[in-house]
């Protein structure tokens, strides 16, 4: 529930006169704070975020502004206003074609205007919206971290105007930094900037909705959804690595599109897992609807009557790969991904075809199976599902 350029916009247009003038797409970045600034040394100092604004009182050259516009922009601002009148009288065509291809709003504000009139109302504004935003979030966190404590988050979302029954979709997101100094990689700012990324991206349809960082995961919460509008969020989203000029992969996990907010902590750690499994199979998107049996096991709570199934069902080929350093349980899981073509399964296990014979019938023997069996292979294949998830 981020405040928005294009809110300030909104009002700012109608009682103080503002204009856009370039950089349109960039008119639902998050902003933080409001700041005035003259002189290109001290932009350094801002955080990000901000709506910058520039009077033009030190009489800047029309090289000054283009410098000063593209500092400002490097630093990750919001926007930035042009306070036009005796200083500034135009805008370079440089710094409106910057604009439009960064995506960066540049806006004129004028002169007539009170510049403290106009920063007491809007940063008043984002100080609501930023005390609202933390108590939404926090209502959310509870509901999900301590889910039979109604009164540490009811309150807080009837205040907001949701109802309990109200629906939402729950998304995680796994960043991952790939190659050479991945290792050195500030975590806290690759979370910082990619929640800064998906609230650029989800403002543009979203008007309250719930981000925030647990472990090595972003969750967003979203209201009810369809699995297009959720599709093409997540393809955005996709896009922070070329957004950041780094190497990496973003892993995605996604709830069922109408949770009631009493269900979100039942997903909650499931989709953790689901996180760690697109990772492991290199698949980046996983919705819970694509999961089939799988989402049947992750909805056990009780995960030790699985590893239970686990063990009476493929144990004794585990121990006995332990025990003997063989690969049985990788030949039995390829001839149950593949269908049963042992050609195939010879290929990716870099054994003849005969061998594979010979393994599959001393694996059927020494469990008991008969891999000709539908029954018996739906068994097993649960089985090897479950040692996927324990194995996590």
């Amino acid at each position: 529930m981020a405040l928005t350029l294009e809110k300030i916009y909104y009002t700012a247009m109608r009682k103080y006169g503002i204009k856009l003038l370039a950089g349109r797409s960039g008119i639902w970045n998050t902003i933080s704070w409001i700041h005035t600034v003259e002189d290109i040394r001290v932009v350094n100092f801002l955080k990000g975020q901000e709506l910058v604004v520039m009077t033009g009182v030190k009489n800047p050259t029309v090289q000054e502004l283009i410098d000063f516009t593209k500092s400002v922009f490097e630093v990750k601002a919001s926007g930035l206003v042009f306070n036009t009148g005796p200083f500034i009288t135009s805008i370079p065509q440089e710094i409106i074609d910057f604009a439009n291809d960064n995506n960066f709003p540049i806006f004129i504000l004028p002169w007539e205007v009170r510049l403290v009139e106009f920063d007491r109302e809007f940063c008043n504004l984002i100080i609501q919206n930023e005390q609202e935003s933390q108590n939404l979030c926090s209502a959310f966190k509870n509901a999900i971290f301590s889910p039979s404590e109604t009164e540490l988050y009811l309150p807080a979302l009837q205040k907001e105007g949701i109802l309990l029954d109200e629906k939402y979709c729950m998304v995680k997101c796994m960043p991952l930094i790939m190659g050479e100094g991945a290792e050195r990689y500030d975590n806290t700012k690759l979370f910082y900037d990619l929640r800064l990324h998906c609230e650029r991206i989800i403002n543009k349809t979203q008007k309250k909705y719930v981000i925030f960082r647990h472990d090595c995961y972003l969750t967003i919460i979203i209201p009810s959804t369809n699995k297009k509008q959720v599709q093409n969020i997540i393809a955005e989203i996709s896009s922070f690595w070329k957004w950041q000029h780094q190497n990496g992969r973003i892993y995605f996990s996604v709830s069922k599109y109408d949770l009631t907010i009493d269900r979100l902590a039942e997903y909650f750690e499931t989709l953790s897992i689901i996180c760690k499994l697109a990772m492991k199979e290199d698949k980046p998107v996983w919705h819970w609807e694509d999961l089939g049996i799988l989402a049947l096991l992750l909805s056990v709570r009780d995960m030790e009557q699985l590893t239970d199934y686990e063990n009476n069902t493929i144990g004794t080929l585990e121990k006995y790969d332990r025990e003997n350093n063989t690969n049985y349980c990788k030949i039995l899981s390829k001839y149950l991904e593949l269908d049963g073509n042992m050609q195939k399964v010879a290929e990716e296990c870099f054994v003849h075809r005969n061998t594979v014979s010979y393994y599959l019938k001393k694996i059927s023997e020494m469990l008991g199976f008969e891999l000709y069996s539908t029954q018996d292979r739906v068994k097993l294949y649960i089985a090897f599902y479950i040692r996927d998830i324990n194995q996590l």
